[in-house]
């Protein structure tokens, strides 16, 4: 095993990868200096998103986001070794790495294949206020409605016996501003329905008329 771990280790078997650019200094500090910037990159995103963690707990699938950030990892790793196989051909190790970056790169395309069908369900910022705009007008018509049941109530509270139903049909009638209101019996549920009238009403004027 230590001999297997030294062989995998081991960077006298290989010549560093600087000789396939000739040592040619602007050759070699262009490829130090992209991949350092990347580099560079690729550990302040996971960075951030660290913090956005800590930030924001209560969201829904963090576990995607801590495998794009190992991603993000392993990829700087794999660029660092970039700069590093230029003077020390590590190539097993630097080959280890990128495989295992392959395994977390395709178990995380697997991940969002899986839910990506909710990504494509979430709705649009149109279709938010769309949303939005309904949940406000059914609000308003249930205060309303609640508004009228109050109403009603408080005009019939005080009403009994055979009075009621002469009361519940004007403040329906004043209440939803509508002529005619008919109060009446279901006689048969057989359909068609056989209904018998209690009470109704005529409305021409704020002043209730032709009341049987």
């Amino acid at each position: 095993m230590p001999q297997l771990l030294d062989h995998f280790l081991a960077s006298n078997f290989y010549i560093p990868h600087g000789h396939c650019y000739l040592w040619q200094p602007s050759l070699v500090a262009l490829h130090v200096i992209s991949n350092g910037l990347i580099v560079f990159a690729y550990f302040s995103i996971p960075a951030m998103l660290i913090y956005f963690f800590r930030q924001r707990q209560d969201l829904p699938f963090l576990n995607i986001f801590k495998l794009f950030g190992a991603f993000i990892i392993l990829c700087g790793i794999g660029h660092g070794f970039d700069i590093w196989t230029l003077w020390f051909p590590n190539y097993w190790l630097s080959g280890f790495e990128g495989a295992i970056t392959a395994a977390i790169s395709v178990y995380t395309a697997i991940v969002l294949l899986e839910i990506l069908p909710y990504f494509l369900s979430l709705k649009t910022p149109e279709k938010l206020e769309a949303v939005n705009q309904e949940l406000h007008k059914q609000i308003q018509e249930r205060q309303k409605t609640e508004e009228i049941l109050r109403a009603i109530v408080m005009g019939t509270a005080s009403v009994t016996g055979a009075d009621f139903f002469p009361a519940l049909v004007q403040n329906l009638a004043r209440c939803l501003d509508i002529p005619y209101v008919f109060v009446t019996e279901v006689v048969s549920d057989e359909q068609p329905l056989k209904l018998r009238r209690l009470f109704g009403l005529k409305m021409i004027s704020p002043k209730i008329m032709n009341m049987n």
